[in-house]
């Protein structure tokens, strides 16, 4: 048998996989929630008028949560041999606004910087090379069609949650290429 490899989708809403060629692991990415302060308008109604003002609030933003990837690798035993680690390359994409790009490429940073410091071979595959070597359909429910095809065994992993099949797919993508040579 081939040594496993890992899948990562990096995003907020991503996931980590490690298929072996017979099981699939998956986790949903560890979030951290940091509480921050922001001006909101708000709207209210008094006597029948609409009258908007400013007002602080408190709103949770995701990050990456290190510590809970380092729990979560640290826990996995790949005997003495580091899995290739194939993660999604991401790009700036148009109509997505300047703070959820920065959010995304620190995501990004983080996941690579971290398998990078435990000396994991990191290769990068762009979304439209895996999908297209694995006939995915376009949009986020074909990742889950596919998953659920080509893995059946793990369709409870990723029924409603996309970000955990195109980790599984990215790590099956992964452990093809592997083997090919």
């Amino acid at each position: 048998m081939s040594r496993r490899v890992i899948g990562i989708d990096p995003g907020l809403s991503g996931a980590i996989a490690i298929y072996d060629g017979e099981e699939i692991d998956v986790w949903e990415m560890p979030l951290r929630t940091v509480a921050k302060q922001r001006r909101r308008t708000v709207t209210r109604q008094v006597q029948g008028e609409k009258i908007k003002s400013k007002k602080m609030v408190e709103v949770g933003q995701n990050y990456v949560d290190e510590e809970g990837l380092h729990e979560l690798m640290l826990d996995k035993k790949f005997n003495g041999t580091a899995p290739r680690v194939y993660l999604e390359e991401v790009h700036a994409m148009p109509q997505q606004g300047v703070t959820s790009m920065f959010n995304f490429g620190m995501a990004y940073g983080i996941v690579r910087g971290m398998f990078s410091s435990w000396e994991y071979e990191i290769v990068d595959v762009r979304p439209q090379e895996w999908r297209k070597y694995l006939d995915v359909l376009p949009d986020k429910e074909g990742s889950i069609i596919t998953a659920t095809a080509l893995m059946p065994d793990g369709v409870g992993e990723w029924h409603s949650h996309d970000g955990k099949a195109e980790a599984a797919l990215i790590a099956y993508y992964g452990w093809e290429k592997e083997n090919e040579r």
